[in-house]
Protein backbone atom coordinates (compact mmCIF):
# COMPACT_ATOMS: atom_id res chain seq x y z
CA UNK A 1 0.00 0.00 0.00
CA UNK A 2 1.00 3.48 -0.59
CA UNK A 3 0.07 6.12 1.29
CA UNK A 4 0.13 10.14 0.25
CA UNK A 5 0.03 12.85 2.54
CA UNK A 6 -1.08 15.45 0.64
CA UNK A 7 -0.89 19.07 2.99
CA UNK A 8 -4.27 21.46 1.97
CA UNK A 9 -4.10 25.35 1.81
CA UNK A 10 -5.67 25.51 5.41
CA UNK A 11 -3.07 23.70 6.81
CA UNK A 12 -4.84 20.47 7.50
CA UNK A 13 -3.57 17.27 5.76
CA UNK A 14 -5.12 14.78 3.74
CA UNK A 15 -3.98 10.77 3.37
CA UNK A 16 -4.87 8.95 0.31
CA UNK A 17 -4.00 4.96 0.46
CA UNK A 18 -3.37 3.15 -2.74
CA UNK A 19 -3.32 -0.06 -3.18
CA UNK A 20 -0.96 -1.54 -5.53
CA UNK A 21 -0.60 -4.98 -4.27
CA UNK A 22 -3.90 -6.97 -3.03
CA UNK A 23 -5.61 -10.19 -2.91
CA UNK A 24 -8.67 -8.63 -4.60
CA UNK A 25 -7.61 -7.97 -8.31
CA UNK A 26 -10.22 -4.83 -8.42
CA UNK A 27 -8.13 -3.49 -5.82
CA UNK A 28 -4.95 -3.54 -7.57
CA UNK A 29 -6.68 -2.07 -10.91
CA UNK A 30 -7.89 0.51 -9.24
CA UNK A 31 -4.51 1.74 -7.62
CA UNK A 32 -2.83 1.32 -10.69
CA UNK A 33 -5.14 3.76 -12.44
CA UNK A 34 -4.54 6.55 -9.40
CA UNK A 35 -1.05 5.81 -9.30
CA UNK A 36 -1.03 6.29 -13.33
CA UNK A 37 -3.02 9.20 -12.70
CA UNK A 38 -1.02 10.85 -10.03
CA UNK A 39 2.33 9.91 -12.67
CA UNK A 40 0.24 11.62 -15.48
CA UNK A 41 -0.63 14.98 -13.89
CA UNK A 42 3.45 15.26 -12.82
CA UNK A 43 4.10 14.88 -16.33
CA UNK A 44 5.36 11.13 -16.33
CA UNK A 45 4.01 9.33 -19.07
CA UNK A 46 4.31 5.78 -19.84
CA UNK A 47 5.18 2.75 -17.45
CA UNK A 48 6.35 3.98 -14.51
CA UNK A 49 8.56 1.90 -12.63
CA UNK A 50 9.83 3.17 -9.42
CA UNK A 51 7.00 5.42 -7.25
CA UNK A 52 10.51 7.15 -6.30
CA UNK A 53 10.07 9.66 -9.30
CA UNK A 54 6.81 11.08 -8.09
CA UNK A 55 8.74 12.76 -4.77
CA UNK A 56 8.37 16.64 -4.99
CA UNK A 57 6.69 16.49 -7.93
CA UNK A 58 3.51 18.67 -7.31
CA UNK A 59 -0.32 17.79 -8.46
CA UNK A 60 -3.48 18.96 -7.43
CA UNK A 61 -6.47 16.74 -6.13
CA UNK A 62 -10.07 16.88 -6.12
CA UNK A 63 -11.84 16.08 -3.06
CA UNK A 64 -15.76 15.93 -1.69
CA UNK A 65 -16.69 15.24 1.44
CA UNK A 66 -18.77 12.67 2.26
CA UNK A 67 -20.31 10.99 5.30
CA UNK A 68 -20.33 6.94 6.75
CA UNK A 69 -22.09 5.26 9.41
CA UNK A 70 -19.79 4.18 12.29
CA UNK A 71 -21.05 1.25 14.70
CA UNK A 72 -23.14 3.29 16.66
CA UNK A 73 -25.27 4.65 13.57
CA UNK A 74 -23.78 8.34 13.13
CA UNK A 75 -22.62 9.88 10.32
CA UNK A 76 -18.90 10.61 10.32
CA UNK A 77 -17.26 13.32 7.83
CA UNK A 78 -14.73 11.45 5.29
CA UNK A 79 -12.87 12.80 2.72
CA UNK A 80 -12.65 11.01 -0.41
CA UNK A 81 -10.17 11.89 -3.49
CA UNK A 82 -12.03 11.74 -6.60
CA UNK A 83 -9.28 13.18 -8.74
CA UNK A 84 -5.62 14.17 -9.85
CA UNK A 85 -4.51 16.73 -11.95
CA UNK A 86 -1.32 18.65 -12.80
CA UNK A 87 -1.15 21.76 -11.05
CA UNK A 88 -2.34 24.93 -12.12
CA UNK A 89 -1.57 28.62 -12.80
CA UNK A 90 -2.40 30.77 -10.58
CA UNK A 91 -3.76 33.82 -12.05
CA UNK A 92 -3.25 37.15 -11.21
CA UNK A 93 -6.11 39.50 -11.37
CA UNK A 94 -4.74 42.50 -9.96
CA UNK A 95 -3.35 45.24 -12.52
CA UNK A 96 0.23 45.61 -12.64
CA UNK A 97 1.40 48.18 -11.03
CA UNK A 98 2.42 51.49 -12.91
CA UNK A 99 4.76 52.63 -9.70
CA UNK A 100 7.67 54.91 -11.88
CA UNK A 101 6.27 54.92 -15.16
Amino acid sequence: MLVFDYQTESGSTIKDRINIVNASEAAVRIGKAALGKIAQSTGINGALMSTDVLFGRPFEIKVIVDSFKNDKGEDIPKNDIKDYRAVQAKVNTKPASTDGW
